[in-house]
C-alpha cells in the first residue's frame, strides 16, 4: 500500500466503526466489515480488543541503525530521516482527511514489491474531532491493510511515545492477495490532539523485509518537530 492505498485506508479509518475483536489471524479478506454509504461515527466499544499495554517509554531508532539513515527530510512541522537511498513522495488524500507523505526504494523487485515508509498527518471529519480513539483509527487501519491480505497475523495493541508523542502501535504479516508475495509491517497512531492525527505505516516483502523493516521503523521512529535535534547519530 503506497500512497493512494493508504488514502482509502484514511478514508475508510475514519468511516468504519470500531472493530469488536481483536484481529490475530485470517485466512481470507471476505471477513472486513464493508463501509456503510452514510456511516454514522464511531463509538467506543466496551467489548473491543483487550487494554493496550501500559506504556512502555520512549519508542526510539536502534542506535545500531541510525549510520543507515539519510539527513533528515522537513514535512509539514515535521522531520524525518528516511532510510539512505529512500526517495520521497508526497500527496494529499482525495477525501480531505489528510496529507501522505511517502518514502520507497526503487526500483520495483522481480516479486513486485517495495519497501514503504509513510506518514499520515490526518485531520478528523469536520464536526467529529472528538469522535475518534487512537485505538479505534488502529483498529480500523490495520483491518483495511488485512482486507489486501491471506494468512494474517497481527500483535495485540502497544501502547508508547515517540519523541514525547503518545502512540499506538501493532505489527502484522500477511500474504499479499494479488501478487502472493509475504509482507511484514507496522503501524502506529497518535492519540488525537483536536482531531488530528499521526499516521505511520511501514512495510517490506520476505525475504528483504528481515533485513529492512528494523532500519525502516528506526526511520519511523525518528518523526518529530522540526524544530528539535535528530536523535543521537542521526545526520541533521
Amino acid at each position: 500500500m503506497i500512497f493512494g492505498g493508504v488514502a482509502a485506508a484514511l478514508f475508510l479509518a475514519f468511516a468504519l466503526p470500531a472493530p469488536s475483536t481483536a484481529q490475530t489471524t485470517a485466512t481470507s479478506s471476505t471477513d472486513q466489515p464493508a463501509a456503510p454509504a452514510a456511516p454514522p461515527a464511531p463509538t467506543p466499544v466496551q467489548s473491543s480488543p483487550p487494554v493496550v499495554l501500559a506504556s512502555h517509554g520512549p519508542w526510539t531508532p536502534d542506535p545500531t541503525l541510525v549510520g543507515q539513515l539519510a539527513k533528515a527530510t522537513i514535512f509539514d512541522d515535521y522531520a524525518i530521516n528516511a532510510p539512505i537511498g529512500f526517495k520521497s513522495l508526497d500527496r494529499d488524500s482525495p477525501d480531505g482527511f489528510g496529507h501522505v507523505y511517502g518514502w520507497t526504494l526503487p526500483p520495483l523487485r522481480p516479486n513486485g514489491s517495495l519497501p514503504t515508509l509513510e506518514v499520515v498527518l490526518a485531520t478528523a471529519p469536520k464536526g467529529q474531532e472528538n469522535q475518534f480513539t487512537a485505538d479505534q483509527i488502529l483498529g480500523n487501519f490495520v483491518g483495511i491493510i488485512r482486507a489486501t491480505q491471506i494468512n494474517w497475523i497481527s500483535t495485540q495493541p502497544e501502547r508508547g511515545n515517540v519523541n514525547g508523542v503518545p502512540f499506538e502501535r501493532e505489527y502484522w504479516t500477511g500474504v499479499d492477495d494479488i501478487k502472493g508475495f509475504t509482507s511484514r509491517g507496522f503501524v502506529y497512531i497518535s492519540e488525537p490532539s483536536i482531531g488530528k492525527f499521526i499516521i505511520i505505516d511501514g512495510r517490506d516483502a520476505e525475504p528483504y523485509a528481515d533485513s529492512d523493516i528494523p532500519t525502516i521503523e528506526s526511520a519511523a521512529l525518528t518523526l518529530r518537530p522540526k524544530s528539535a535535534p535528530a536523535p543521537v547519530g542521526a545526520p541533521h
